[in-house]
């Protein structure tokens, strides 16, 4: 489970604060998603950084993409496999940084290469996730050919 922001004291962009890592197996092709989704998403922010400061102390995070559109900010998350853990992401840790930084409503979005038999409100384009009503929209992209805007 990541982090869960609780009594959010300040939080403010920043840099990288660790060293490069080389990754291998399962975590590589992650990234490598991620970086196919950025590809497709050249209008948006990839792996900003920033710091903050909860009840907890002093932490770092680094949301996969997200933009700004329409008074809100869109903030997806990447994932080899749909899970509850990128919707943990997103609603506990990146929303609340995002929201006391840009004071706007956020908008989060899974974009999926897999899904599983839990997975709900599944969208084939960008734009469908966007427009979703439902609160989980989860974009399923295999990661070849052009990006479903």
């Amino acid at each position: 489970m990541p982090r869960v922001i609780t009594r959010l004291r300040w939080a403010e962009r920043s840099i990288n604060p660790w060293p490069r890592i080389r990754y291998t197996g399962a975590k590589a092709k992650g990234v490598t998603f991620e970086k196919k989704v950025a590809k497709g998403l050249n209008f948006a922010e990839h792996n900003a950084w920033f710091v903050f400061e909860d009840m907890y102390g002093l932490g770092y995070c680094s949301p996969d993409i997200f933009w700004q559109e329409d008074g809100k900010i869109y903030l997806v998350e990447c994932k080899l496999t749909d899970n509850k853990e990128a919707w943990q992401q997103i609603e506990l840790l990146y929303t609340p940084i995002l929201q006391f930084i840009y004071q706007m409503p956020i908008r989060g979005i899974v974009v999926a290469k897999q899904l599983h038999s839990g997975s709900l409100w599944i969208c084939d384009t960008l734009t469908n996730a966007k427009q979703s009503p439902f609160p989980r929209p989860v974009l399923h992209w295999l990661g070849k050919g052009k990006f479903p805007l």
